[in-house]
């Protein structure tokens, strides 16, 4: 279509189906999979089976970008099916799928594989390089020529303002267009119009900033790790907070650092998982 503005990527980073991928192992998000699938799991081939087959198929291929959600860095339960006993079916190799499958340096353990990324996502290495990320997602980099540079362009729909569907006059279109947006993916509001500067180092004698959150928690729900909120849905990328601070005790005026943050750049494209190796 001459008509549709030129894009490198037609699926998103951050969309509903990437969530429910990740998380299937865990309520609602196995509901939510059984509801996509009219009532049944998707073919056992097409599910999350394997954090390396995961991490492989990202970094080879343009149309997986899916971003990883909080419960890599803070719910090993999403990597279990010791509790819930889904009926994920069987691949076509005969495996039949349980746990999911870890990289050898997580020891079998889901809580290891957990700390280790927890710790990796909070390393100086990670805060050295998180301006390059924030470029990407909420910068400079999101829109326009710097964008292309950096393989960073989206199908237009997913963009804040692209279109206005009240403006649309024929309602299949119409319809069509609102089912893009709410179901495929959007980016968030651009925040920086020029490249974020890079934090400082821990050592550094600079004051640091503290995040102040409200006095009174919000209920929690009883769904998922009694220590973290249920992750939200993606797509709300620009709400963010620090991961283990619930998003609800938070004003979101002093919210600016995001949760979802990879760790490394692709040649594929900008958005890829921790290595499992």
């Amino acid at each position: 279509d001459d008509s549709m503005p030129a894009f490198m990527y037609g699926s998103h980073y951050s969309n509903p189906g990437s969530v429910i991928f990740f998380l299937i192992r865990m309520p609602p998000f196995c509901c939510a999979a059984l509801d996509l699938q009219g009532g049944k799991f998707d073919f056992a081939d097409r599910l999350f089976h394997s954090v390396a087959e995961a991490y492989h198929n990202c970094t080879h291929s343009d149309s997986d970008l899916k971003e990883l959600t909080p419960e890599f860095f803070s719910c090993p339960d999403f990597l279990r099916n010791d509790a819930a006993h889904l009926p994920l079916g069987t691949r076509q190799d005969g495996t039949s799928l349980g746990d999911v499958a870890l990289p050898p340096w997580a020891n079998h353990s889901a809580d290891e594989f957990v700390r280790i990324n927890s710790e990796a996502l909070e390393s100086e290495y990670v805060s050295a390089n998180l301006h390059h990320w924030i470029d990407l997602i909420f910068g400079f980099k999101q829109r326009g020529l710097e964008a292309e540079k950096a393989c960073n362009v989206f199908h237009y729909l997913t963009y804040e303002g692209a279109v206005d569907p009240r403006e649309i006059t024929d309602p299949v279109l119409r319809l069509a267009v609102e089912t893009q947006v709410s179901n495929f993916g959007q980016v968030p509001m651009q925040i920086f119009k020029q490249a974020h500067p890079p934090r400082l180092p821990a050592d550094s004698s600079a004051p640091s900033l503290s995040l102040r959150c409200a006095t009174a928690a919000a209920p929690r729900s009883d769904v998922g790790c009694a220590t973290t909120p249920p992750a939200p849905p993606l797509g709300s990328t620009s709400e963010a907070v620090p991961l283990g601070i619930d998003s609800r005790t938070v004003p979101k005026a002093t919210v600016n650092v995001p949760a979802e943050t990879n760790t490394g750049a692709s040649h594929s494209h900008p958005h890829p998982p921790p290595h499992p190796s």
